[in-house]
């Protein structure tokens, strides 16, 4: 696996992590990237932030490794919801077993459309939610997505 050249590693030192700060901030600055760039350097300086404060690294990289540490962790990498096709195809609403697409619905953020009927509505509700919570996703993505 290529590792990416601005990463830096846990452990990374001051001068490190200023200098991928430095180089990431020319690629996203609205100079170079226009206004589509802003929103980055925004979360960019927030890290920056964070990472160049010895306090703030520390309480950042302890959150960090106790989520790493969660030992109740129960990602098994199979999907929670059923695929249709494969089930139950009298039943799925993309009667093809070899979609490769999949619906995935944010619940957290969901305020309960109820829109999903067909792949026609389904589109509809997509480009009309108003919090942005529904997404074709890749069917290999799906577990992760709804995993977390």
């Amino acid at each position: 696996m290529d590792r990416d050249v601005n990463a830096v590693d846990d452990d990374a030192s001051p001068a490190e992590i200023k200098r991928a700060y430095r180089t990431l901030a020319k690629t996203c600055h609205p100079d170079f990237a226009g206004d589509e760039g802003h929103d980055l350097c925004i979360l960019l300086n927030e890290a920056y932030d964070v990472l160049s404060d010895p306090q703030q690294r520390e309480r950042y990289n302890a959150r960090l490794e106790q989520a790493l540490k969660d030992e109740e962790d129960d990602y098994t990498g199979k999907p929670l919801s059923k695929w249709m096709p494969e089930l139950r195809p009298a039943m799925a609403k993309h009667k093809d077993p070899h979609e490769s697409r999949a619906v995935f619905v944010d619940e957290f953020s969901c305020i309960g459309c109820k829109q999903l009927d067909d792949e026609e509505h389904l589109q509809d509700a997509i480009d009309s939610c108003p919090v942005s919570c529904i997404h074709w996703v890749q069917k290999a993505d799906l577990p992760a997505l709804e995993y977390v």
